[in-house]
């Protein structure tokens, strides 16, 4: 005996799973589906983007052009290129905060698990049948009685 744990986002695909194991031979002893609440206040998730990566970014550029361009004009490269890397800096945070203040927030997506409780010889099937109806990630439970 085999319980298969499928996790799918909130989608038709869910439906369109949940019908094929409904007319696969029989062997599937239960399916259950259940959803997925959200954390209390809906906390946006960590996207891995800082808010000074674009600062860093657009200040190495302007701190290479003003060093480049600072051997042709009177304080030298040096000078030129740390205050070329200081507004470019202050000009990236400026453009990543404007962007960010202004970006829509999307609702995070609800997700949905479902539980297929299926005899040995249908494990593969079922298995592909998860897969091919986008499921974000499956698990397969060994039940030995």
């Amino acid at each position: 005996m085999k319980i298969i744990l499928a996790m799918f986002e909130h989608s038709i695909f869910v439906e369109i799973a949940l019908t094929s194991l409904k007319n696969m031979e029989h062997g599937l002893k239960n399916i259950g589906a259940v959803p997925l609440k959200h954390p209390p206040g809906h906390s946006k998730p960590y996207d891995g983007k800082s808010f000074v990566d674009l600062g860093f970014v657009s200040g190495t550029v302007a701190g290479v052009i003003g060093a480049c361009i600072g051997y042709r004009l009177y304080p030298g490269p040096i000078l030129w290129g740390i205050s070329a890397s200081l507004i470019g800096f202050v000009v990236g945070l400026f453009v990543d905060y404007i962007y960010t203040k202004f970006k829509r927030h999307k609702e995070p997506v609800s997700k949905i698990l479902l539980l297929i409780s299926c005899e040995d010889r249908l494990q593969d099937a079922v298995e592909e049948l998860m897969w091919k109806n986008q499921a974000s990630g499956v698990a397969v439970i060994d039940i030995r009685l």
